[in-house]
């Protein structure tokens, strides 16, 4: 394997998008996007409320997708990089760590 050549730049941009996506989330749940039926000015709360929701789901989803990327990325890196037995296990265990565990990405994912 060439030694200038791993998997960590996947895992630093995850790493890097993991906490974004974090903050992304966090900050959506405490949004209160309901509207109040006696608000005198229904109307464009109701527009501004679509709005933030929108702007909210937009950088979520592009944020997703980028993290997707990555994982995509490491899995073809995994399957069709010429590792060795030993790299290759290696490669899957670190991803497991990152990507499956308890507090790795995807879980984080899934909750988006």
């Amino acid at each position: 394997m060439d030694p200038n050549f791993s998997s960590g730049f996947y895992r630093t941009q995850i790493g890097l998008n993991k906490p974004v996506l974090r903050h992304y989330i966090d900050a959506a749940n405490n949004i209160d996007y309901n509207l109040k039926k006696d608000d005198p000015d229904i109307q464009r709360t109701a527009q501004e409320r679509i709005a933030t929701l929108l702007g909210d789901v937009t950088k979520i989803t592009n944020c997703v997708g980028r993290l997707q990327g990555h994982i995509d990325k490491w899995v073809t890196f995994i399957s069709k990089f010429p590792l060795d037995e030993k790299q290759r296990e290696n490669e899957r265990e670190l991803f497991k760590k990152v990507v499956t565990a308890e507090d790795g990405v995807q879980p984080l994912i899934n909750e988006a």
